[in-house]
C-alpha cells in the first residue's frame, strides 16, 4: 500500500478512504502528508448512520428502500468497518440486511 500511495502518479484531486477497527496498528509511514492525512473515529453506529451508508452504498430501488425503512438494525454493534467488510464481500442488500439485523 505504501508503494501505491508514493507512486509517481499525481495525486491531485484523489482522496483514499481507508477504514480499519485497529488505528493502532497503522504504521507511521501511512500516517503523513500525502498519505493518510486525517484520521476519524466514528465509532459504533446506530441506525440511522447504518441505513445511510448502506443508502449509499447500494443506491436501493423503491422497495429496497421500503425494506431499510422497515427494517430495524442492532445499534451500537457495528462500526463502519465492519459494515463496508460485510458490503465488500456480499453483493446482495438483503443478505448484508439480515447480517445486521
Amino acid at each position: 500500500m505504501l508503494s501505491e500511495l508514493s507512486g509517481t502518479t499525481s495525486t491531485t484531486g484523489r482522496i483514499i478512504v481507508g477504514t480499519t477497527n485497529f488505528p493502532e496498528k497503522i504504521p507511521d509511514s501511512l500516517k503523513r502528508p500525502g498519505r493518510f492525512d486525517v484520521m476519524l473515529e466514528l465509532g459504533k453506529f446506530n441506525h440511522s448512520e447504518i441505513k445511510e451508508l448502506l443508502e449509499n452504498i447500494y443506491k436501493p430501488n423503491n422497495d429496497d428502500r421500503k425494506m431499510l425503512d422497515n427494517v430495524k438494525f442492532l445499534e451500537n454493534k457495528y462500526t463502519p468497518a465492519c459494515i463496508i467488510m460485510k458490503t465488500c464481500m456480499e453483493s446482495d442488500l438483503n443478505k448484508i440486511i439480515l447480517s445486521l439485523t
